[in-house]
């Protein structure tokens, strides 16, 4: 099972390789690495890079904004779709609000729920394919909902689940 985490843009690089890093300190990938190390201590960031693949809806570029940034949005998140399903993505996990409401004509999410997922068909792109979708705050250093470790620890053992499915796998 393969995952795919999706964020918005990366102010500090317009390398898309450089998606959700976990480098400068306190960058978002290094939040999302201390999220996980809630629940497996001796995790490490290059463990983060193998792990899991990165993709932001602006890859190369800022995150469009005024006027039209939602439809662009939109049309940015269709198009990570049709990466995650054609390289064959199981799983795709959405940080931030902005993120999930750019899915919201692909999947259904609760915007009330702060860790929500659903799993939809994407049969129409690839037979019998099915994908799960988490949709979870983002992990700024502005989100109040993290100051509760309880939301950490939820966010990093989901993200742990996720990989230990795909260990799971490859070891068969």
């Amino acid at each position: 099972m393969r995952t795919l985490l999706v964020g918005l843009d990366n102010p500090h690089s317009t390398d898309p390789k450089n998606a959700l890093a976990p480098l400068p300190a306190n960058a978002t990938g290094s939040r999302i690495v201390e999220m996980i190390q809630t629940s497996l201590t001796d995790y490490t960031m290059r463990d983060y890079l193998r792990d899991f693949d990165r993709l932001n809806l602006y890859p190369i570029k800022a995150a469009a904004s005024g006027k039209g940034a939602t439809k662009t949005d939109r049309l940015m998140a269709q198009w990570c779709l049709m990466v995650a399903v054609v390289a064959g993505y199981d799983n795709i996990v959405l940080f931030g609000n902005r993120v999930r409401a750019a899915f919201a004509d692909i999947v259904e999410l609760d915007a009330d729920l702060a860790l929500d997922y659903r799993t939809i068909d994407a049969d129409w792109l690839v037979k019998g394919h099915r994908l799960t979708f988490f949709a979870v705050p983002h992990p700024s250093g502005r989100n109040r909902w993290y100051n509760d470790k309880r939301n950490q620890v939820a966010v990093g053992d989901t993200l742990m689940r996720l990989r230990e499915r795909r260990h799971k796998e490859r070891s068969r």
